[in-house]
């Protein structure tokens, strides 16, 4: 049966005293860098992983602070802004249910953007250690292929979204494909019949093309012969022109997209909205008086995350998992002025 190596066979191994394994593995700057490196080396060899529980409870007791969290965890946000209420609703909204739950269930919380350095994953890892942040949550990265840089063999990690490519990871997401299923089913039973889908090429990707398998799946197995082929467009052909453009000649009688703005180009053109043409928002915030659309649930999404984090770190799942963990939450559908029941129709048909 194997027997997980103590500190005791650490420093028999590497020659150095019990106290200064101990030291090496929180990579305290009072032993020298050759000799932490040695240790953790050595410790790594002979497969050591550390408890990160009872290291909570160490530093715990050497604070000496009553009342103080026995665990920490960190958001990190691949964005130099401090503030994503608005541009960045959506990292905003998983910051915002990842520190409610983490409060909730008695961590200890806190958000880490990029640093400004050359190397910031290198950075962010130095942070990670010297503040002893038990496990981190990544949130969304700005592109699929983007690289963060850390060493994910030393951490307890979840990921939020399909974006982090480099290692294998848990993970926690919105259920896109289901989110666009019932999208549509919302749609049909208020009356309309020709959902057309604006898709941003970037997020598409980010969603490895979840929301048009969805959309193609259900046009085909419920509207065929109604079918109105997606708008498929990157950031700069995503203009009042091009949009109009593809109404005037596919003739939705509902657009669905990600961006709000749709409403103002189609209003320009002479479109009413809920009348001529219906609109539904992908990523409803769940507040919103003005679009009817999908409330992905994102703060949930964050606090889910901040519980699967908590699994790993009581069973001691450090590194890049074998098998990785994903858990979808299916979003819930908003009400708004922007898709009533279409004017004339007989409503109520159900998918």
């Amino acid at each position: 049966m194997f027997r997980a190596p103590t500190l005791g066979d650490i420093a028999q191994a590497a020659k150095v005293s019990r106290f200064t394994v101990s030291l090496a593995l929180r990579n305290s700057p009072r032993v020298a860098s050759v000799t932490r490196k040695k240790v953790q080396q050595v410790a790594a060899t002979l497969g050591y992983r550390p408890n990160p529980t009872l290291a909570a409870l160490m530093r715990s007791i050497r604070s000496k602070k009553r009342g103080e969290r026995l665990t920490s965890l960190a958001l990190i946000v691949a964005l130099e802004e401090p503030d994503w209420k608005g541009r960045h609703r959506y990292h905003y909204e998983i910051t915002r249910g990842a520190k409610e739950r983490a409060e909730a269930l008695g961590y200890g919380f806190e958000l880490l953007t990029l640093p400004k350095v050359k190397q910031p994953g290198r950075r962010l890892q130095q942070i990670i250690e010297a503040r002893g942040i038990d496990g981190v949550i990544i949130a969304p990265l700005p592109k699929v292929g983007y690289v963060l840089g850390l060493d994910y063999s030393r951490l307890v990690y979840v990921s939020v979204g399909q974006t982090l490519t480099e290692v294998p990871s848990n993970r926690i997401e919105a259920s896109t494909y289901h989110n666009m299923r019932k999208v549509l089913g919302a749609i049909l039973s208020r009356g309309w019949r020709r959902p057309g889908a604006i898709l941003h090429q970037r997020l598409s990707a980010a969603v490895e093309n979840r929301l048009l398998g969805s959309y193609l799946a259900f046009m085909h197995e419920n509207l065929c012969g109604f079918n109105v082929p997606p708008m498929l467009c990157s950031e700069e052909q995503l203009t009042a022109e091009s949009v109009v453009s593809w109404v005037r000649k596919n003739n939705p009688d509902v657009v669905i997209a990600s961006r709000s703005i749709v409403i103002d180009w189609l209003s320009e053109a002479g479109y009413r909205i809920g009348q001529d043409i219906g609109f539904v928002h992908l990523d409803c915030a769940p507040d919103s008086l003005t679009l009817a659309g999908m409330d992905q649930r994102l703060s949930d999404v964050g606090g889910m995350a901040v519980e699967m984090l908590g699994e790993q770190i009581q069973a001691n799942q450090r590194g890049v998992p074998l098998i990785p963990k994903i858990v979808e939450i299916e979003g819930t559908w908003h009400e708004g002025p922007t898709l009533p029941e279409k004017p004339g129709s007989l409503s109520g048909s159900t998918v």
